[in-house]
């Protein structure tokens, strides 16, 4: 899986409130601001609006899928380290080895 895009936006996020802070801005007052309010309520009704009516269903399957596959191999790891401890011992007719 890449996530350096994630890891990219996040480190960017982070220095653009670096640089805000150094310039002086107070962040925390500017979502106070009603009118940043207002464009955080927008862009998070947006990113709903999406997530659910696009992004829900492909990766609901995908995530099943990789969750499916991985109970299948965890499945047959268990098998084989059952059988490894469950496997016969050979007759000794009668007599301790």
């Amino acid at each position: 899986m890449n996530t350096s895009g994630l890891i990219k936006g996040i480190v960017l996020l982070l220095i653009a409130l670096v640089l805000l802070s150094v310039l002086g801005l107070d962040v925390t007052r500017l979502f106070e601001n009603a009118a940043a309010q207002g464009f955080i309520q927008t862009a998070w009704g947006a990113a709903r609006y999406v997530w659910e009516r696009f992004l829900t269903a492909p990766l609901q399957a995908a995530w099943d899928a990789l969750l499916g596959q991985m109970l299948e191999l965890l499945k047959g790891r268990l098998e084989r380290r059952t059988q490894t401890f469950l496997m016969p011992v050979a007759p000794t007719n009668g007599l301790f080895a």
